[in-house]
This record gives structure tokens, sequence and C-alpha cells, in this order.
């Protein structure tokens, strides 16, 4: 696996996406999405997706779904805020290789630490009004395609959640 990006389901057409760390390492998304989709993309071209497993952080299992497109698979699921999400490829290609990736949903933890804390809200607050870009998107917690009171709002109401 060359690399993974979180895909967030948004009303407005920026195609903007968060590196997930391919080893040991958890992302956070910090916003409201309609759907989640994680993207692993190999050095081949990919003709079997192999078996999806997803667990959320208590062990519970979690359905998704699959898609290939050339060197890509796509991994569509249900995620729910305040979680973190361990999402497994195996035997990709009917060859024995595995693609892991950990990611933790957190609506308004742009600062990615898994902690929503006044540095969040302030972090939004400079922003608002602008319009969101692949520079700030991910201050745009409620993914509407601008940065403003209702993103503040919204992480105010989340201050002090934290996934570990």
């Amino acid at each position: 696996m060359t690399s993974a990006q979180s895909h967030s389901g948004t009303p407005y057409a920026l195609p903007v996406a968060l590196g997930v760390p391919l080893a040991g390492g958890v992302s956070t998304d910090s916003r409201i999405a309609q759907g989640r989709t994680l993207v692993f993309a190999f050095a081949a071209t990919v003709t079997s997706a192999g078996t999806l497993d997803i667990v959320d952080k208590d062990g519970n299992a979690v359905s998704g779904t699959t898609g290939m497109n050339a060197n890509q698979v796509s991994v569509a699921f249900a995620a729910e805020d305040d979680k973190r999400y361990q999402v497994t490829l195996s035997n990709v290609n009917g060859v024995g290789a595995t693609a892991t990736a950990s990611i933790g949903y957190l609506v308004g933890d742009v600062d990615a630490d898994r902690l929503v804390t006044q540095a969040d809200v302030d972090a939004i607050k400079v922003l608002s009004g602008e319009t969101t870009s692949g520079a700030n998107f991910r201050h745009d917690v409620n993914a509407d395609g601008k940065i403003s009171s209702s993103d503040i709002l919204a992480a105010k109401g989340r201050l002090g959640l934290a996934i570990p």
C-alpha cells in the first residue's frame, strides 16, 4: 500500500481528503459528514479488494463496502462521531497483501490531537468568513463549504470530548 486517505461526504464540490498514516498512527477527521470513505492506494492495479474488516475502538464489527478503481480500493462505511476505527483489507489481489489504516472521527478537533479544546474553537474563529479550501477544510466542521459561526458553535458544543 502506498497511501490512505479519508474522504468525507460533503454537499459542495471541493475534493478534500485527509491523509491517514499507514503504520501505527491515527488520523482524526474533524468534519461532520454524510458518508465516510477511506481510499487505499497501491503500487499495482487492484484486481481483487480482498476481505474487508472494520472494527471500532471497542472491538465491535462495523459493516462496509468496497469498490475498486485502477490501483485504489475505496471502503465506504457509516462511521459515528467520537469513535475510532481500524479498517483492514486482507488478501488484496489474492496474494496475501494486507492494508490497515486507523482513523478517528471527532467533530471540532481541527488540530487533530484527538481532543476538542478551546484552541480548536479559537482556530475556527480566526478563519470564520472564509470559503473552504484545501488549506482550511478541517475548520469547516459542518462541511457546508464555508467557515462560519455554525462551525464555531459545533466545536463549542463538543468541548472536552476525546477519542483514544
